[in-house]
């Protein structure tokens, strides 16, 4: 997986600085930029990539009307992600589209549960390696990603508790990443395309791809005996391949796309 180094360079460093327990070095870093820009992917795509364990939470698993029930989740997955690094195995802890969620409270309209979820951020960002009731945990790293941190409670965002890293990709980081998302993984092809949507977001890319694969599945599935693409290596076998050619036959940059044969392309034989 390609991901610009500015990107993995920021995650390296929050990454290391966490688990050299630097004195003072924030807990958090929170991944800012516009919906649809990479963030969450590519965080997750790298952190795998080099073997770091990611214990996620969403802004929807931070909703509850059971009160105490997300703070209890975030505690928990912070103490998983802790064990983990006991054992020697890499984590961090991820909270996705955070801003979506506490975002409410720039309005004070923040619930309860809102509260807990700051209070215990706030804490575990000034002490890493306590948590209430539980005892002594080692520090895990916190990764944060959204569009509008403003929005968010200023006191958790200070300096010494969290760094901010905008992300908005130059023009080669952006057809670094779209090189990645095409089938064929050509730069020239990546080029012409980001060159030919300078304003799309990444996801616009992500999107036409799926949208043609979906396309190419379509002509490909007509008389397909599932069955025997589970069944008969040899069917599935030459059915991936249709489905191989017909990818490779699209013109990513829109000109000149060939039209697709249904009959042709299924036209397969046991």
């Amino acid at each position: 997986m390609t991901i610009p180094e500015r990107f993995t360079a920021m995650i390296d460093s929050h990454m290391l600085g966490n688990m050299l327990d630097i004195p003072h070095f924030p807990l958090i870093l929170a991944i800012i930029g516009r919906p649809g820009m990479g963030k969450t992917y590519q965080l997750r795509g790298y952190l795998e990539a080099v073997g770091v364990s990611i214990f996620s939470i969403s802004a929807a698993d931070l909703e509850s009307d059971r009160a105490g029930e997300p703070a209890k989740l975030l505690r928990q997955k912070y103490v998983e992600a802790s064990s983990s690094m006991l054992k020697g195995e890499p984590a961090v802890l991820l909270i996705d589209d955070i801003d979506t969620t506490l975002g409410e409270w720039e309005n004070h309209t923040g619930t309860v549960n809102h509260q807990d979820i700051l209070a215990f951020l706030m804490h575990i960002a000034d002490n890493p390696h306590f948590i209430e009731n539980v005892g002594s945990v080692h520090r895990v790293p916190i990764f944060f990603t959204g569009n509008d941190f403003e929005r968010l409670y200023t006191p958790l965002m200070r300096e010494g508790r969290a760094n901010r890293f905008i992300w908005e990709p130059t023009r080669e980081e952006k057809i670094s990443i779209v090189t990645h998302i095409l089938p064929s993984r050509s730069w020239i092809m990546a080029e012409r395309l980001v060159d030919l949507h300078p304003e799309e977001k990444i996801s616009f890319f992500s999107n036409l791809v799926a949208s043609k694969t979906m396309e190419r599945l379509s002509a490909l599935s007509c008389g397909v005996v599932f069955k025997y693409v589970l069944t008969n290596s040899d069917y599935r076998n030459e059915l991936y391949s249709h489905y191989c050619d017909l990818m490779n036959d699209i013109s990513w940059d829109l000109v000149g796309e060939k039209s697709i044969d249904r009959d042709a392309a299924t036209d397969l034989t046991l």
